[in-house]
């Protein structure tokens, strides 16, 4: 169940997902997409039920994952706070990735203080700076090549998904 306002916001999150490889696009097949809507809106969830469940503070304009209906939730206003709504996306999708593997994962390193929030947020970037191949950079100003040298083991971990489910 996708919900968009726009053809912009479709188009956004369509190429968000026609990049990536295809080992991980095997992986994102099943998330739904709600933009600009409000979960409690269409019926998903109480936002203070979430809230609840995972010990943090959402609201109308906050882009986050919903794991029990594989639903990543975007609004535009916290999208414009980033210079890549792509990362956005990615970051969301990279939740959605450590939950479908049952958080059977290395710990991945934290890079900014966000990460440091806690290990899910580790794996959310590390995914992002993963998807940053080559010299492309992420809104924080990190690649694949940095992740490398920073977190071997990462780079290596989503390698390997990526190949397996390929």
């Amino acid at each position: 169940m996708n919900r968009y306002k726009t053809r912009k916001q479709i188009e956004l999150v369509n190429y968000a997902i026609e990049i990536l490889p295809i080992g991980i696009k095997n992986i994102v097949k099943d998330v739904n997409f709600v933009f600009d809507y409000s979960p409690e809106y269409i019926g998903l969830l109480e936002l203070f039920e979430f809230d609840r469940f995972y010990g943090i503070r959402t609201s109308e304009n906050t882009c986050f994952y919903m794991p029990f209906t594989k639903t990543i939730v975007l609004h535009s206003i916290d999208l414009k706070q980033y210079k890549s709504p792509i990362d956005t996306i990615w970051h969301e999708l990279g939740h959605h990735i450590d939950e479908c593997l049952d958080y059977d994962r290395p710990i991945m390193k934290a890079f900014g203080e966000y990460e440091k929030t806690n290990i899910y947020e580790a794996f959310a970037g590390a995914f992002v700076r993963w998807m940053h191949k080559d010299r492309s950079i992420t809104v924080w100003g990190d690649n694949r090549e940095s992740l490398l040298k920073y977190n071997r083991g990462a780079v290596e971990f989503f390698n390997k998904i990526n190949s397996i489910r390929g």
